[in-house]
Protein backbone atom coordinates (compact mmCIF):
# COMPACT_ATOMS: atom_id res chain seq x y z
CA UNK A 1 0.00 0.00 0.00
CA UNK A 2 1.19 3.68 -1.03
CA UNK A 3 0.22 5.64 1.84
CA UNK A 4 0.03 9.74 1.87
CA UNK A 5 -0.14 11.79 5.30
CA UNK A 6 -1.87 14.88 5.92
CA UNK A 7 -0.77 16.65 8.65
CA UNK A 8 -3.33 19.67 10.18
CA UNK A 9 -1.90 21.90 13.32
CA UNK A 10 -4.26 22.36 16.22
CA UNK A 11 -2.81 25.20 17.63
CA UNK A 12 -2.08 28.47 15.82
CA UNK A 13 1.95 28.01 17.18
CA UNK A 14 2.04 24.38 15.56
CA UNK A 15 0.57 26.45 12.46
CA UNK A 16 3.19 28.52 11.94
CA UNK A 17 6.28 25.78 12.86
CA UNK A 18 4.78 24.09 9.90
CA UNK A 19 5.15 26.98 7.68
CA UNK A 20 8.49 27.46 8.81
CA UNK A 21 9.48 23.99 8.41
CA UNK A 22 8.01 24.11 4.99
CA UNK A 23 9.98 27.33 4.31
CA UNK A 24 13.05 26.36 5.26
CA UNK A 25 13.16 22.60 3.80
CA UNK A 26 12.78 24.42 0.48
CA UNK A 27 15.38 27.22 1.13
CA UNK A 28 17.77 24.26 1.85
CA UNK A 29 16.91 22.03 -1.17
CA UNK A 30 17.44 24.84 -3.46
CA UNK A 31 20.36 26.58 -2.12
CA UNK A 32 22.79 25.41 -4.52
CA UNK A 33 20.74 27.12 -7.43
CA UNK A 34 21.78 25.16 -10.73
CA UNK A 35 18.91 26.80 -12.54
CA UNK A 36 17.04 30.29 -12.71
CA UNK A 37 14.28 28.49 -11.57
CA UNK A 38 15.94 27.21 -8.45
CA UNK A 39 17.22 30.66 -8.15
CA UNK A 40 13.97 32.33 -8.22
CA UNK A 41 12.32 29.26 -5.36
CA UNK A 42 14.75 30.58 -2.74
CA UNK A 43 14.46 34.01 -3.40
CA UNK A 44 10.45 34.12 -3.06
CA UNK A 45 10.50 31.22 -0.07
CA UNK A 46 13.52 33.93 1.50
CA UNK A 47 11.16 36.58 1.85
CA UNK A 48 8.17 34.57 2.19
CA UNK A 49 9.85 33.36 5.33
CA UNK A 50 11.07 36.59 6.01
CA UNK A 51 7.35 37.70 6.08
CA UNK A 52 6.48 34.98 8.62
CA UNK A 53 9.20 35.62 11.22
CA UNK A 54 7.78 39.10 11.68
CA UNK A 55 4.65 37.77 12.72
CA UNK A 56 4.05 37.40 16.03
CA UNK A 57 6.73 36.27 19.02
CA UNK A 58 8.11 33.42 17.29
CA UNK A 59 11.38 34.01 19.27
CA UNK A 60 9.22 33.63 22.61
CA UNK A 61 7.35 30.79 21.86
CA UNK A 62 10.34 28.93 19.95
CA UNK A 63 12.48 29.36 23.49
CA UNK A 64 9.25 27.91 25.74
CA UNK A 65 9.11 24.98 23.31
CA UNK A 66 12.60 24.52 23.40
CA UNK A 67 12.70 24.79 27.50
CA UNK A 68 9.73 22.77 27.49
CA UNK A 69 11.09 19.69 25.68
CA UNK A 70 14.37 19.83 27.85
CA UNK A 71 11.92 19.46 31.33
CA UNK A 72 10.47 16.46 29.32
CA UNK A 73 13.52 14.93 29.30
CA UNK A 74 14.29 15.69 32.72
CA UNK A 75 11.51 14.00 33.50
CA UNK A 76 12.52 11.18 30.76
CA UNK A 77 15.87 11.05 32.48
CA UNK A 78 15.20 10.22 35.71
CA UNK A 79 13.75 6.43 34.63
CA UNK A 80 16.00 3.62 35.24
CA UNK A 81 14.65 1.97 31.62
CA UNK A 82 16.08 4.43 29.77
CA UNK A 83 18.73 5.29 27.48
CA UNK A 84 20.95 8.15 29.64
CA UNK A 85 23.33 8.52 27.07
CA UNK A 86 20.82 9.00 24.50
CA UNK A 87 18.86 11.21 27.05
CA UNK A 88 21.95 13.61 27.77
CA UNK A 89 22.40 13.68 23.86
CA UNK A 90 19.24 15.30 23.29
CA UNK A 91 19.44 17.62 26.37
CA UNK A 92 22.97 19.21 25.46
CA UNK A 93 21.53 19.87 21.71
CA UNK A 94 17.87 21.04 23.35
CA UNK A 95 20.09 23.51 25.44
CA UNK A 96 22.35 24.39 22.90
CA UNK A 97 19.67 25.39 20.34
CA UNK A 98 17.68 27.43 23.36
CA UNK A 99 20.52 29.33 24.25
CA UNK A 100 21.13 30.34 20.64
CA UNK A 101 17.71 31.26 20.18
CA UNK A 102 17.79 33.16 23.48
CA UNK A 103 21.07 35.30 22.49
CA UNK A 104 19.44 36.33 18.62
CA UNK A 105 17.39 40.00 18.22
CA UNK A 106 15.66 39.12 15.16
CA UNK A 107 15.59 35.99 13.08
CA UNK A 108 15.41 37.72 9.79
CA UNK A 109 17.13 41.09 10.15
CA UNK A 110 19.17 40.16 7.62
CA UNK A 111 17.08 39.34 5.31
CA UNK A 112 14.89 42.32 5.90
CA UNK A 113 17.90 44.73 5.11
CA UNK A 114 18.61 43.05 2.04
CA UNK A 115 18.32 45.21 -1.15
CA UNK A 116 17.70 42.98 -3.52
CA UNK A 117 15.25 40.81 -1.58
CA UNK A 118 13.80 44.39 -0.86
CA UNK A 119 12.91 44.95 -4.86
CA UNK A 120 11.83 41.21 -5.85
CA UNK A 121 9.10 41.60 -2.57
CA UNK A 122 7.86 44.89 -4.09
CA UNK A 123 7.10 43.19 -7.64
CA UNK A 124 6.00 39.49 -6.10
CA UNK A 125 2.07 40.86 -5.64
CA UNK A 126 2.31 41.12 -10.00
CA UNK A 127 1.64 38.42 -11.70
CA UNK A 128 5.17 37.57 -13.67
CA UNK A 129 6.41 40.48 -12.23
CA UNK A 130 10.02 38.32 -12.18
CA UNK A 131 10.72 39.41 -15.75
CA UNK A 132 14.01 40.52 -16.62
CA UNK A 133 12.62 44.26 -17.40
CA UNK A 134 10.43 44.40 -14.43
CA UNK A 135 13.23 43.31 -12.33
CA UNK A 136 16.68 44.32 -14.06
CA UNK A 137 18.62 43.88 -10.75
CA UNK A 138 17.32 40.34 -10.43
CA UNK A 139 18.83 40.01 -13.63
CA UNK A 140 22.50 40.94 -13.47
CA UNK A 141 22.31 38.91 -9.93
CA UNK A 142 21.42 35.53 -12.30
CA UNK A 143 24.30 36.16 -14.24
CA UNK A 144 27.16 36.97 -11.37
CA UNK A 145 29.97 34.01 -11.39
CA UNK A 146 28.57 31.03 -9.30
CA UNK A 147 31.27 31.85 -6.33
CA UNK A 148 29.79 35.65 -6.30
CA UNK A 149 26.16 34.21 -6.26
CA UNK A 150 27.25 31.67 -3.37
CA UNK A 151 29.11 33.78 -0.98
CA UNK A 152 25.60 36.59 -1.49
CA UNK A 153 23.29 33.33 -0.81
CA UNK A 154 25.88 31.65 2.25
CA UNK A 155 25.13 35.35 3.70
CA UNK A 156 21.39 35.28 3.62
CA UNK A 157 20.98 31.06 4.58
CA UNK A 158 23.84 30.38 6.95
CA UNK A 159 22.46 32.50 9.65
CA UNK A 160 19.33 30.18 9.49
CA UNK A 161 20.67 26.93 10.86
CA UNK A 162 20.18 26.83 13.87
CA UNK A 163 16.64 28.09 13.36
CA UNK A 164 16.05 25.35 10.73
CA UNK A 165 17.86 22.93 13.44
CA UNK A 166 15.39 24.45 16.03
CA UNK A 167 11.69 23.92 13.94
CA UNK A 168 12.91 20.54 12.64
CA UNK A 169 13.56 19.38 16.23
CA UNK A 170 10.47 20.83 17.74
CA UNK A 171 8.14 19.20 14.93
CA UNK A 172 9.40 15.87 14.77
CA UNK A 173 9.77 15.46 18.65
CA UNK A 174 6.34 16.18 18.36
CA UNK A 175 5.03 13.90 15.39
CA UNK A 176 6.83 11.18 17.57
CA UNK A 177 4.61 11.56 20.58
CA UNK A 178 1.43 10.38 18.92
CA UNK A 179 0.27 7.30 19.37
CA UNK A 180 -0.68 5.37 16.06
CA UNK A 181 -4.79 4.17 15.63
CA UNK A 182 -6.94 2.50 12.86
CA UNK A 183 -10.44 4.61 13.12
CA UNK A 184 -13.36 4.46 10.51
CA UNK A 185 -15.16 7.35 9.12
CA UNK A 186 -18.71 6.76 8.34
CA UNK A 187 -20.40 7.99 5.40
CA UNK A 188 -17.35 10.11 4.87
CA UNK A 189 -16.97 12.41 8.51
CA UNK A 190 -14.85 11.14 11.90
CA UNK A 191 -15.03 13.18 14.58
CA UNK A 192 -13.09 13.18 18.12
CA UNK A 193 -11.88 14.92 21.02
CA UNK A 194 -7.48 15.75 20.92
CA UNK A 195 -7.20 17.12 24.29
CA UNK A 196 -4.12 19.45 24.69
CA UNK A 197 -2.55 18.56 21.32
CA UNK A 198 -1.29 20.35 19.03
CA UNK A 199 -1.01 17.71 15.58
CA UNK A 200 -3.38 15.66 13.47
CA UNK A 201 -1.50 13.60 11.28
CA UNK A 202 -3.93 11.43 8.97
CA UNK A 203 -2.85 8.20 6.89
CA UNK A 204 -4.44 7.52 4.15
CA UNK A 205 -4.04 4.60 0.60
CA UNK A 206 -2.96 6.98 -1.85
CA UNK A 207 -4.60 4.87 -4.44
CA UNK A 208 -7.88 5.40 -2.75
CA UNK A 209 -7.72 8.84 -4.30
CA UNK A 210 -9.56 10.66 -0.98
CA UNK A 211 -8.18 13.05 1.23
CA UNK A 212 -8.96 14.81 4.69
CA UNK A 213 -10.76 18.19 5.25
CA UNK A 214 -9.73 18.86 8.83
CA UNK A 215 -11.32 21.56 11.13
CA UNK A 216 -10.61 21.48 15.06
CA UNK A 217 -9.06 23.04 18.03
CA UNK A 218 -7.17 21.88 20.58
CA UNK A 219 -9.46 19.80 22.23
CA UNK A 220 -11.50 18.60 19.41
CA UNK A 221 -11.57 17.81 15.63
CA UNK A 222 -13.84 16.81 12.86
CA UNK A 223 -13.01 15.64 9.72
CA UNK A 224 -14.81 15.12 5.95
CA UNK A 225 -13.06 13.14 3.53
CA UNK A 226 -13.89 13.85 0.08
CA UNK A 227 -12.59 12.45 -3.31
CA UNK A 228 -10.28 13.98 -5.26
CA UNK A 229 -12.36 14.02 -8.05
CA UNK A 230 -15.47 15.69 -7.03
CA UNK A 231 -17.29 14.86 -10.40
CA UNK A 232 -16.48 11.27 -10.37
CA UNK A 233 -15.25 10.33 -7.23
CA UNK A 234 -17.17 8.35 -4.29
CA UNK A 235 -15.93 7.71 -0.81
CA UNK A 236 -17.38 4.59 0.97
CA UNK A 237 -19.86 4.39 3.41
CA UNK A 238 -16.88 3.04 6.10
CA UNK A 239 -13.66 4.31 5.14
CA UNK A 240 -11.12 2.72 7.08
CA UNK A 241 -7.43 5.19 8.01
CA UNK A 242 -4.59 5.72 10.41
CA UNK A 243 -4.67 8.18 12.95
CA UNK A 244 -2.42 10.02 15.07
CA UNK A 245 -2.72 12.84 17.80
CA UNK A 246 0.41 14.52 18.51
Amino acid sequence: MTEIIFEHPLTEKMRTWLRLENLLDTIFEVKSVETDVMALSLLKSLIELSEVLERGDIKVDLYKDLDRLLGRFAIWAESPDVDHAAIKAWQVKLNSLAQNVKQVARFNAHLQNDKLLNTIRQRLSIPGGCCNFDLPTLHVWLHLPKKTQMQIIDGWVSPLVFLKESITTIVSLTRNTGAHQVAVAKKGFFQDVAENKELLRVKLDVTDLIYPQISGVKNRFMIRFLPYDADNGTVPDELEFVISSC
